[in-house]
């Protein structure tokens, strides 16, 4: 039978992200907190803030170009 995950609280994701923007590389924390690599990548990519400047164009419906060209191709 397989090992169960362990199971982290929203807080200790936060915190290990908000270490990882301060400097810490991911094996540190993971050498330090036990946490997969896998794991901390996923809570990263959560718990990170995308900033987008003023002047980067938006699609107004919230797709690409190159999506919409994507999906064209397989009609």
């Amino acid at each position: 039978m397989s090992k169960p995950y362990p199971k982290y609280d929203e807080e200790f994701k936060k915190n290990l992200v908000e270490l990882h923007k301060n400097g810490k590389s991911q094996s540190q924390l993971h050498n330090e907190y036990g946490v997969s690599h896998s794991a901390l990548s996923k809570w990263i990519k959560q718990y990170s803030e995308v900033k987008i400047s003023k002047d980067t164009p938006k699609p107004l419906d919230g797709r690409t170009k190159q999506a919409k060209l994507l999906r064209s191709h397989r009609r």
